[in-house]
């Protein structure tokens, strides 16, 4: 695989992850192969202290699977670390993230692609599609992202981001203070700025200063069908019939093959968003 200036300039800004486990040096999904590609393909990142798989993003990336046509769906794979070893964590997540996107336009050029993250995995895809700095875990203010793979991005779906910071055009919800990793006041990621949904709420201790957990867990729950619609509406898709609307041409649709990939299984937040739900209920 070819390394961009995107990926060596990681390489360099991330040494102090050079103890990770080789996350990015990622194995091809089982039903993927170079000449079987997904019209759309859906890269989920789990929050820190989540079991590998999507975590408390699961509900969302399985409803994603369930409606959108020809669809597929891999959870980044990468030490998603708490404690002392968070910014460890997530200049890994980086890394890994920018390798797999490099990795799945080579194979499948014409696929569309879906970018969620929740908490923590929130911050790593934050990072790179707005660039840093985010220090320690990236140093450099360098969009990471390919822009050639960027015009390929329809849709990013954050919750509970710690890069929040109140007053952004694509913010939904109630928070207004910024996460423990709060992006400088002023700041507008421009080039995805119309692709990009934050869901945060007030009292959400990661992108809000708060103090609930539970309110950092119900995202999937209360707001999955808005983001859903959103990326439809990204993708060119009646919410309605869930069909690709016809007065787009045939450019404008993604192309790709007729397979379907499901998550493969994660925990992390999912039974506190539950929970959640049904105290709110």
């Amino acid at each position: 695989m070819r390394l961009s200036v995107a990926s060596s300039i990681l390489l360099a800004a991330g040494a102090v992850a050079s103890s990770a486990p080789p996350s990015s040096t990622r194995p091809l999904h089982p039903r993927q192969s170079s000449s079987e590609c997904a019209a759309v393909q859906i890269l989920g990142a789990r929050e820190a202290g989540a079991d590998p798989g999507y975590g408390a993003i699961e509900p969302f990336v399985e409803l994603l699977l369930d409606t959108l046509p020809d669809a597929a769906a891999e959870p980044l794979r990468y030490p998603a670390v708490g404690g002392e070893d968070y910014d460890r964590g997530v200049t890994a997540g980086i890394r890994a993230f920018v390798n797999y996107t490099e990795e799945i336009h080579e194979r499948c050029p014409d696929s569309k692609l879906i970018f969620t993250g929740y908490s923590t995995g929130a911050q790593v895809i934050d990072d790179v599609v707005c660039g840093g700095p985010d220090p320690p875990s990236l140093v450099t203010d360098i969009v990471v992202l390919d822009p050639e793979i960027g015009k390929k991005v329809a849709a990013i779906i954050w919750m509970g981001n710690p890069r929040f910071i109140g007053g952004l055009p694509y913010n939904v919800g109630s928070a207004e203070l910024g996460g423990f990793a709060a992006r400088e006041e002023g700041f507008v990621c421009k080039t995805y700025s119309d692709r990009i949904r934050s869901y945060c709420d007030e009292g959400d201790p990661y992108c809000s200063q708060g103090n609930s957990d539970l309110t950092h867990g119900s995202y999937p729950a209360k707001y999955g069908s808005a983001a859903l619609k959103f990326v439809q509406e990204k993708l060119g898709i009646n919410t309605t019939t869930g069909e690709y609307i016809d007065v787009l041409d045939e450019t404008q649709k993604p192309s790709g093959g007729n397979w379907v990939s499901r998550p493969s299984y994660g925990v992390g937040l999912l039974a506190v968003g539950t929970t959640a739900m049904l105290l709110l209920s």
